[in-house]
């Protein structure tokens, strides 16, 4: 069996396999900390490389077969190199579903008398696991409590109102005043790594808002966009533009200039270092921006491509949403029901279950948003529920105990 296709114990002596082939060998106790360091740095390649192949349980094995490579002493002999393979190894066990492994290496990181630069990627991981489990509220106020630790403002965790978010789109409105897309969208880019980290802090916050305390969300979207109007654009600036995007067309019925926003976000999809949120924009443009604009059935296509962008890049979370989106499409833009919609949301789920992603960030919530709409067909044919199907009261059931108001 290939050596990373074994999942190695923690407690278990660590090896190295020679370069001939041959047996692997224990690592001594007298093997030098150049000889650890040089093989764990191996591991993190790797495991980057199969991470960004859609390996990810590969690239999770690699990872702890680097933390097993420097030992006891890891964080001694190599600080930087144990980091990263704590953090990332944290970031592909949440992608595959074993969350309990991704919250010990999370667990791990935060214990070390370290930056909060240094923890960021383990609260980013934090963050995801907890929005996956349902705990949006959790999410949130762990979403505040980093950014007060990077010093930057955040709006507090409680409902808001109608004057404060008026208040915020007038001045948010004013500094867009004139601006057109392609203007927008050539900002600088942004290159203070703090700001960055707060940028990334409130795009994770506006998914759980969104489900758990809407009201606040408008708030997180104006200062998003504030902050890239003031600093520059990064890959959370996106979220910024689709937010107020949605916001414009949805609430202030202006669909017209929402869509332009959605442009700009497109636009930044072709810079540099955009590839995390080609699936999440796409998903927000085509299922809550365009269709205000254009036909429904315009949207199917690029929603089936960034669902599966999404699972190729391990945005569990944005393909569900893609497929969900795709979904209402096809039903509302009057397609056969049983040829080409059931087709479609048979397709979805079995993408969503495959590739060893099976964890509760998708197990429930990511498979409701597929399940809620066959059900919804099915009642319309007069077809019966089988005895393990979810009906409409599971998923009021779940949305109530999981305080998801989207859903």
């Amino acid at each position: 069996v290939p050596l990373n296709q074994i999942k190695i114990p923690l407690d278990s002596v660590a090896e190295i396999s020679t370069h001939d082939g041959s047996e692997s060998t224990p690592m001594s106790d007298s093997s030098t900390d150049d000889k650890r360091r040089d093989a764990a740095r191996t591991c993190l390649d790797e495991g980057m490389r199969a991470f960004k192949a859609a390996a990810f349980e590969e690239a999770a094995d690699c990872f702890e077969k680097g933390r097993l490579r420097l030992g006891e002493r890891g964080w001694e002999i190599d600080h930087d190199t144990m980091l990263k393979l704590c953090s990332e190894g944290a970031n592909a066990r949440y992608v595959t579903g074993d969350i309990e492994s991704a919250q010990q290496m999370v667990d791990e990181v935060l214990s070390r008398d370290i930056s909060i630069q240094e923890k960021f990627r383990v609260y980013e991981v934090k963050m995801l696991v907890e929005q996956g489990s349902g705990r949006h509220h959790e999410s949130i106020t762990l979403g505040i409590e980093v950014r007060r630790q990077l010093g930057l403002p955040t709006p507090p965790n409680k409902p808001v109102s109608k004057f404060a978010i008026f208040a915020g789109y007038l001045k948010t409105s004013f500094l867009l005043y004139g601006r057109t897309v392609e203007e927008l969208a050539g900002l600088p880019d942004l290159n203070d790594e703090t700001v960055k980290m707060g940028q990334r802090i409130l795009e994770l916050m506006c998914t759980s808002c969104f489900q758990a305390q809407p009201t606040m969300f408008p708030l997180l979207v104006f200062l998003l966009i504030n902050t890239t109007l003031e600093h520059g654009i990064n890959a959370s600036s996106c979220d910024g533009f689709t937010g107020f995007g949605v916001l414009l067309c949805g609430v202030l019925g202006k669909p017209q200039r929402g869509r332009e926003m959605a442009e700009v976000a497109k636009l930044l999809l072709a810079k540099p270092n955009m590839e995390r949120m080609k699936c999440r924009t796409t998903f927000i443009c085509e299922g809550c921006i365009n269709h205000w604009t254009s036909p429904i059935k315009d949207t199917i296509v690029p929603l089936i491509e960034a669902h599966r962008i999404g699972l190729e890049n391990g945005d569990v979370e944005s393909a569900g949403n893609a497929a969900g989106f795709c979904l209402t499409g096809c039903f509302h833009s009057g397609l056969p029901l049983e040829k080409y919609f059931l087709k479609q949301a048979a397709a979805f789920h079995f993408g969503l279950q495959g590739d060893g992603l099976d964890g509760p960030a998708l197990q429930e919530l990511q498979v409701i948003s597929i399940q809620k709409h066959v059900l919804f067909v099915n009642r319309l044919r007069g077809i019966e529920l089988e005895n393990d199907q979810l009906d409409f009261d599971d998923i009021f059931r779940y949305a109530d105990e999981n305080r998801d108001k989207s859903l």
